[in-house]
């Protein structure tokens, strides 16, 4: 593979849609068929999204099958042409957000040798630091070093995944699709910082992914703490700016924590909003809430509100249809079935 290296001077930054893919067209509702035609992919990201994309990205059909992930999108990956994919950190190792674990899943992934250039996870001072305070982080460059130590004539899968550190995006490169993508060295200076040192490389690629995370925009209305990216709060319930809740208005997720944490930590996130909404419920504004009234506004507004019954149905159903298929469950991925499912009359579970 080649790619050309220059000196930067003046490059426009792509500010499209997220995802930009050979022939996809960008629409409002995901499709349910995502094409894998690319051979080349660029991942953007320095965490455990990246990591998943790029596992899902390169992993075998096969091993799926086991999974509650849909047939479409088994279909997809057994037809994808993925060969190598380029995954661009703009920080080092001590300060990317991959988990020891998730690292080393991407390094068991069969048929794939994952490839980091020894240079880039070489000791300095801030890389000692930080392996010497944090546990995860040392684990973490740990497994980056040992796929640096992998002997080129030791790399022998089809597939590759190749982890650059210290580089940075600045333009995607094509004439009406994703031709490649231009990206810029970053020189650490020792304590956790980069700056852009203006050589850049091309890499060849037809697709771009991007996984940079998230930061919450603010709501009219709402406070909001703009520095975090977050609604003001406390334990959940909304405050006002001299701290004082907001009758009957809650968050939870990223626009209450930011943008961090897995599902295990979205459930006592969520958990502490609902308790905290639990608290609260017999005296917003002074008024009893009104089930009723609750109702007729969602019904007002054409939403379809699934309750508990609804959702123990829909587990069901999924449950039921992978019994057919042989598998633990089989995700409904139409919202109208869903809705249709969730809101017929209530039906107790065993």
């Amino acid at each position: 593979m080649h790619y050309s290296t220059f000196q930067a001077s003046s490059f426009p930054v792509h500010s499209g849609p997220p995802i930009l893919s050979v022939g996809t067209t960008i629409t409002p509702t995901p499709p349910q068929h995502w094409p894998l035609r690319a051979e080349s992919v660029a991942v953007i990201g320095g965490g455990n999204v990246a990591l998943d994309v790029t596992r899902m990205l390169l992993v075998e059909a096969q091993s799926l099958q086991a999974t509650d992930v849909s047939d479409e999108v088994r279909e997809g990956i057994a037809g994808s042409r993925v060969r190598e994919v380029h995954i661009f950190v703009r920080r080092g190792p001590a300060d990317a957000r991959f988990s020891p674990n998730e690292l080393r899943a991407l390094g068991e992934l069969p048929g794939v040798d994952v490839v980091v250039d020894a240079a880039d996870v070489a000791p300095d001072r801030h890389i000692e630091r930080m392996t010497k305070q944090l546990v995860h982080t040392r684990l973490a460059v740990e497994t980056l070093r040992s796929f640096a130590d992998t002997a080129p004539a030791d790399r022998t899968a089809q597939r590759r995944v190749h982890l650059h550190f210290y580089r940075q995006p600045v333009e995607i490169l094509g004439n009406g699709k994703v031709e490649a993508l231009r990206v810029e060295r970053t020189d650490p200076d020792g304590y956790g910082h980069v700056t852009a040192s203006g050589v850049c490389t091309d890499y060849p690629v037809q697709a771009v992914y991007r996984a940079i995370g998230f930061l919450g925009t603010p709501l009219a209305g709402v406070p909001f703490d703009h520095g975090r990216g977050i609604v003001s709060h406390r334990s959940g319930a909304v405050v006002d700016e001299s701290g004082l809740p907001i009758a009957g208005l809650f968050v939870t997720g990223w626009m209450k924590r930011g943008a961090a944490g897995l599902i295990g930590a979205a459930r006592p996130d969520a958990r502490q909003t609902v308790e905290t909404m639990l608290r609260q419920l017999d005296s917003f504004g002074g008024r009893r809430v009104d089930r009723n009234r609750i109702e007729e506004v969602l019904a007002a507004g054409d939403l379809f509100p699934v309750d508990w019954e609804g959702w123990l149905r829909i587990d069901a159903a999924e449950k039921d249809l992978g019994v057919e298929h042989g598998r633990p469950r089989v995700k409904i991925g139409d919202r109208e079935e869903l809705v249709r499912i969730g809101t017929k009359s209530a039906v107790h579970a065993e």
